[in-house]
């Protein structure tokens, strides 16, 4: 009898000390996260913090629509304008100009990838990459206002609007038997690729006609 109690007693000892051992573990154990129905929002509202935070590198990518002083605008991908501040630090490469750029050769619509610093006050530029556009032909008519052979040629084009183009070390001057009438005074139509990230328009091909629109002898 006196052993049977002495075995049960050892078992019920047995059974509290693993009990025990059991409720230790599971203290020690972080209790379960519950996630509220607006948890995802709250971590998305982390996550924008932490990009906006000064000192943040970002890259955006788009159109520049306006420059002012100090700063531009660009639209995004996404429909979005995003403003951006810029300084005498900002780092500005225009391929077409063969060498680093500056503020005053950005253009409206020109397609910029930009790395940008978050600041206290919003994204700062501090590297600018004009994207070349595929250039498009472009024909004005018009009277020749100016002209300096194998340089440089401009017209006041029907559009009522002035426009200088650089001539093309191959500029074609048809046709041929007019090349001597090409001289101020003369009526034209110039041949040239429009490229935005082009500072200078650039005549490939000029039409010397016989004479004004509408006149006889055309």
């Amino acid at each position: 009898m006196k052993r049977t109690l002495s075995v049960l007693s050892i078992l019920i000892l047995l059974l509290v000390i693993a009990l025990t051992a059991q409720q230790v573990a599971a203290g020690d154990k972080p209790p379960p996260v519950k996630k509220t129905p607006g948890w995802k929002l709250t971590e998305k509202a982390a996550s924008k913090d932490l990009e906006t935070k000064p000192g943040k590198k970002v890259h955006y990518r788009g159109l520049i629509t306006n420059l002012g002083p100090g700063s531009l605008t660009i639209n995004l991908a996404d429909g979005s304008s995003l403003s951006l501040s810029l300084d005498t630090e900002s780092d500005i490469k225009i391929p077409t100009l063969g060498k680093t750029g500056s503020v005053a050769d950005l253009l409206p619509g020109m397609q910029v990838t930009i790395q940008a610093e978050m600041t206290e006050t919003g994204p700062l530029v501090r590297k600018l990459m004009v994207i070349p556009s595929k250039p498009s032909r472009v024909h004005r008519v018009g009277e020749v206002t100016a002209y300096t052979p194998g340089q440089t040629i401009s017209i006041l084009a029907i559009d009522g609007q002035t426009y200088a183009f650089k001539l093309a070390t191959d500029v074609k001057i048809l046709p041929e038997e007019r090349v001597e009438q090409l001289q101020v005074g003369a009526w034209v139509t110039i041949i040239a690729p429009r490229d935005v990230t082009q500072l200078e328009a650039v005549a490939y091909g000029i039409v010397v006609h016989p004479a004004a629109p509408g006149e006889d002898g055309q």
